[in-house]
C-alpha cells in the first residue's frame, strides 16, 4: 500500500509512468541506468504505474 502511494507520487514528480530501481538495494535510477550507482548491481527493475 505505502509503496504504491510512493510510486504514484514519484510518477507525478518525474513525469513518467514507469519507475526504475535497483533490485538489490532499492535505489531509484533513471531509464538509461544499467548499473546501480549505489551498490553496483546490474539488476534494474521496471515497475509500470498503471
Amino acid at each position: 500500500m505505502i509503496l504504491g502511494c510512493f510510486n504514484q507520487l514519484a510518477s507525478l514528480v518525474t513525469g513518467t509512468d514507469i519507475i526504475y530501481e535497483c533490485r538489490h538495494c532499492g535505489v531509484s535510477v533513471d531509464e538509461q541506468t544499467l548499473t546501480c550507482p549505489e551498490c553496483g548491481s546490474e539488476e534494474i527493475a521496471q515497475y509500470p504505474l498503471s
